[in-house]
């Protein structure tokens, strides 16, 4: 084989290592695996980072700042963020409920893509340009969600598929009904809850009974001025033939027994 080719080789080998100890969640041995990697002359690359980022963020809150230092040497040498380090360092704020951190790195990444987007004269999907996914989005309303920050929550959602390219799934949806409900918006939710059923957002999107019961549970809890909405929500799971479960019983004593 050519130099070229064996070198290749190497360094793929090198980042099977730092995978595998990824993948264990063995952090020592990941950064082990990336400093051999670059004594052997192999700087990481992004593949080397995500993989390393996936390991960091896997183990909890408790190393969210090792997620930090990982994406800082990245940027250091040379690297930008790709989708897998996007997945993996909000995975990381999540857990610990940092929500403006989340927040800060949408900031970056709308700001790299609006430049991407005015230099290429294109749409989010263009090669260069980084489209952040549902999955990186609602991380970042999980974090809110910890917080009760639901008109950011609403912000947030309004501006993901301008700012971010990214398209809403049934996650990000979950999270739109729980806002509105929290804010006293009972209506406006079940108007939104109506589109999900009848396939407004297209066949990814669809109801499903965690969305039934949460935004029972919060209405009940707001009870003045939302029984109303709670009516409706029942009509039309009992259009849609779900079964009643201990769940939605719980819901409706609490509710009611006020």
């Amino acid at each position: 084989a050519s130099p070229a080719l064996a070198r290749q080789m190497t360094r793929e080998l090198h980042n099977t290592r730092v995978s595998f100890f990824a993948q264990l969640k063995d952090l020592k041995g990941c950064r082990r695996a990336l400093e051999e990697m670059r004594a052997e002359g192999h700087v990481p690359d992004g593949k080397s980072y995500a993989w390393a980022l996936h390991g960091e963020a896997g183990t909890g809150t408790r190393n969210a700042e090792g997620v930090g230092e990982l994406l800082d040497r990245a940027r250091d040498e040379g690297w930008e963020l790709t989708e897998e380090m996007l997945v993996a360092h909000t995975t990381a704020l999540k857990r610990r409920g940092d929500w403006s951190g989340g927040m800060q790195v949408l900031e970056r990444v709308a700001a790299d893509r609006k430049k991407q987007l005015e230099q290429q004269g294109g749409e989010g999907g263009s090669g260069g340009i980084l489209n952040v996914t549902s999955h990186i989005i609602n991380n970042v309303l999980s974090a809110l969600a910890q917080d009760k920050q639901w008109s950011r929550i609403l912000a947030l959602q309004a501006s993901m598929h301008k700012a971010y390219g990214a398209t809403p799934d049934n996650v990000t949806h979950l999270y739109h009904l729980m806002a509105l409900a929290h804010l006293g918006k009972g209506e406006e939710a079940l108007s939104l809850f109506q589109q999900i059923r009848t396939g407004a957002f297209g066949p990814d999107v669809f109801a499903q009974d965690t969305m039934y019961t949460a935004l029972l549970s919060i209405l009940g809890i707001a009870r003045d001025g939302c029984v109303v909405a709670i009516d409706k929500l029942l009509l039309m799971r009992e259009e849609d033939g779900l079964p009643v479960t201990q769940r939605l019983l719980n819901c409706l004593i609490s509710t009611y027994g006020k």
